[in-house]
């Protein structure tokens, strides 16, 4: 198998693909959606969620982006 040098966060556990669902169904269900990796002497975080979008179309989750952001930093720089 794969050798994984990441850690997964979080996954996707609904369907997430609204512009071609038809074409896409299942894809992403159960895949990770957030992973970190030590690199060098620092910490990657790599998410496909993209939660800037929700900014430009006004639909922002602040509370719940918030957590998000809040859960990349304790991963990064935990105290």
């Amino acid at each position: 198998g794969l050798d994984k040098n990441y850690e997964e966060l979080a996954h996707f556990t609904s369907e997430v693909n609204t512009v071609q669902p038809a074409r896409t169904r299942g894809q992403m269900l159960g895949k990770p959606a957030v992973v970190w990796a030590k690199h060098g002497n620092g910490t990657a975080l790599a998410t496909v969620v993209h939660a800037e979008l929700s900014i430009g179309d006004r639909s922002v989750d602040t509370p719940n982006l918030l957590k998000l952001l809040k859960g990349f930093l304790d991963v990064a720089a935990p105290r």
